[in-house]
């Protein structure tokens, strides 16, 4: 070849980047690992050797030079709560802080608020509280706010998002008294005498003057700080579980102007779902390049366990020691108002009772070809679920699309149920993090028989022939999947279970389980593993760089298991573009040699990689884009 001179190009298509000498982790169905990939317009060109990616080298394809970091699949948040987790970044943050450390934090905000001005947050958990004085019926009270911040209106979720705790001036202006009558699937915490504590479970919060709304710059700063941080984390697709119209249209609204790039799969809130039963598949499948689709709906079937709101067949284990009623066993929050055969209220159904209201919503969901997606945290909430599932899957017609029914949580189903959940295709959804941060207060609330055979049993599902799409319930957890998959690994939390070791490592997952929850098992859960969750020809170029712990260990397979949580996202990649790159990390993209003759041999991969996200902009999709459907109500077009 004459210097100078650029080689020819063959005919084909030509990437856009080629990476080289990397380690890759496929998560195919081989579980394949291989080094190189050839990128272009979005999609994996080519995946296996650096010889064959090397074949789609065109004129103006960026090389880079992996020199042997890891790659995995685009992270895969199975579970969590989109806006939500935005608006906690923008709040009061008491995650994982002691009883003191939670007032203080209150104290601090309150001191820099203006008069009347709300203090709103969120992440307190009095499980983790080493000082439990002051608490009735196991939670915290106005009086202990009323200390910090006795004059501005104070509200602060629990970190599950089951509970809502309260100053006294929110009581006054809400008008709770003695008096204030009970509540259809919730409870008001109450003192002997009947006055409220100021704490409210469940759908008891709603009772509460209503906080100000934000305004429509901070909602959208919301969303915008949530994909940053999932970015920086490693994740290019979540579900978000749980969804309202207004949430959904402003995203929408987001990913028309271009602010929004992560790809979302949307379950939308039940009430609101008839709006979007309404609609053609062009407007909610595959919108915005495949960034964006509504089809599927959440239904929040039962409390959480550490506000005791989870619905069992039998007692809570420490309802004596909280002061409970007797028997208190949780409550369905999905249905009410119940009623027993005498026609009178009753806080606490038949299982059978909730299960027809179940088969009615979720038949309405199948028929509109709508996936469905159910919160089930105690094994009556468990139950039901699984007995509407059955229900509904017999009206099925005959050679109908498998709905995939999801089990949100699946955290203590009975030990009779576990066996029911592959016959009848239900897909588990657990968060592994959830387990690890339990561990001090869960087999107290049960029980150590049935914390033995339903609590968190991924091992047992998945030897029944399951897998598990798991993910954060951000902002319940921190959605940093590292930890996801140390906890899935290990069963140990932060603390180390306070140095107690694994809880009950018998039902641990193995490294290559783990890293397909949170992947193509992440996918499937979602009807998406032809187009994402692994890395193969043909699917949208979702990928992580992985930075290990300077520990001189490099690879997930063998690296000591208590290292797993250091990893971290170097790089973040949606549809061949870098959307996070972290600080002081460098990887240049040396040109093809046509590139080196024009004199230009290198730049920086952020600036080639974004070229994609250039050229789909560029094309028009700025709109709405009408989404392309395969003529199936269930599964959108797929690659």
């Amino acid at each position: 070849m004459t210097p100078g001179k650029a080689r020819p190009v063959a005919a084909g298509p030509r990437a856009d980047a080629v990476y080289v000498n990397g380690d890759i982790y496929t998560v195919d169905e081989q579980f394949r690992r291989v080094s190189a990939m050839a990128v272009g317009d979005g999609r994996f060109l080519a995946v296996g050797s650096n010889a064959l990616a090397k074949e789609f080298i065109g004129r103006n394809t960026a090389i880079i030079d992996l020199k042997g970091r890891t790659v995995f699949p685009g992270l895969w948040d199975a579970h969590l709560h989109f806006s939500w987790y935005g608006e906690s970044l923008l709040r009061v943050d008491l995650s994982g802080l002691e009883k003191s450390a939670c007032l203080a934090a209150v104290k601090a905000a309150a001191d820099k608020a203006e008069p009347g001005q709300w203090i709103q947050g969120n992440g307190w958990n009095q499980a983790l509280w080493t000082d439990q004085s002051g608490l009735v019926g196991g939670l915290p009270t106005a009086a202990m706010l009323d200390g910090v911040s006795p004059d501005n209106p104070v509200v602060m979720e629990r970190t599950d998002g089951h509970a809502t705790w309260c100053n006294t001036r929110l009581l006054t202006i809400s008008g709770m008294t003695k008096d204030a009558p009970d509540v259809a699937e919730g409870l008001i915490v109450r003192y002997p005498d009947g006055t409220p504590t100021g704490c409210f479970v469940d759908a008891a919060s709603n009772v509460l003057t209503s906080t100000p709304p934000m305004t429509e710059q901070d909602a959208r700063s919301a969303c915008q700080a949530a994909q940053q941080a999932l970015f920086a984390y490693g994740n290019t697709c979540v579900c978000d579980m749980g969804s309202g119209q207004a949430v959904i249209e402003r995203m929408k609204d987001m990913y028309a102007e271009g602010q929004l790039k992560i790809r979302v799969q949307q379950y939308v809130d039940v009430q609101d779902a008839a709006t979007y039963y309404a609609q053609p598949l062009s407007a909610r499948l595959r919108l915005f390049d495949d960034r964006y689709t509504v089809n599927g709906i959440k239904i929040l079937n039962d409390g959480a366990m550490g506000s005791a709101g989870a619905w069992f067949m039998e007692p809570y284990s420490d309802n004596a020691l909280f002061g409970r009623p007797p028997g208190w066993v949780g409550f369905p929050t999905f249905g009410g108002p119940y009623h027993d055969a005498d026609g009178d209220p009753v806080l606490v159904p038949t299982i059978r009772q909730n299960t027809e209201k179940l088969v009615e919503a979720m038949g309405a969901a199948v028929k509109a070809g709508f996936q469905v997606a159910v919160h089930c945290i105690g094994d009556a909430a468990n139950r039901a679920y699984l007995d509407a599932v059955q229900k509904v899957e017999q009206d099925l017609p005959q050679h109908a699309v498998d709905p995939r029914f999801r089990d949100e949580h699946a955290q203590c189903p009975d030990a009779d149920d576990l066996k029911r959940f592959k016959p009848l295709k239900v897909i588990p959804s657990m968060q592994a993090q959830h387990a690890t941060q339990e561990v001090t207060m869960y087999e107290s609330r049960v029980g150590h028989e049935r914390t033995v055979n339903g609590g968190y049993v991924w091992r047992s599902l998945i030897d029944l022939g399951n897998v598990i799409a798991d993910g954060s319930d951000a902002a319940v957890e921190v959605p940093n999947p590292w930890w996801g998959l140390f906890s899935a690994v290990t069963r140990i939390n932060k603390n180390g279970y306070d140095d107690g070791g694994p809880w009950y490592p018998e039902q641990c997952m193995t490294r290559e389980e783990a890293l397909r929850s949170f992947t193509i098992w992440a996918a499937y859960a979602a009807f998406e593993e032809r187009a994402r969750g692994s890395i193969e020809q043909g699917k949208l170029a979702d990928f992580v760089v992985v930075g290990y712990p300077d520990t001189g260990d490099t690879d997930y397979m063998t690296m000591p298991a208590g290292d797993i949580w250091r990893m971290k996202a170097d790089m973040t990649v949606v549809g061949g573009e870098t959307v996070f790159m972290a600080p002081g990390l460098s990887l240049l993209a040396s040109e093809s040699e046509g590139a080196v003759a024009a004199g230009r041999p290198y730049r920086s991969l952020s600036v080639a990689a974004s070229r994609v996200w250039a050229t789909w902009r560029s094309r028009g999709h700025t709109a709405r884009n009408a989404a392309t459907t395969s003529g199936s109500n269930w599964v959108p077009a797929l690659a």
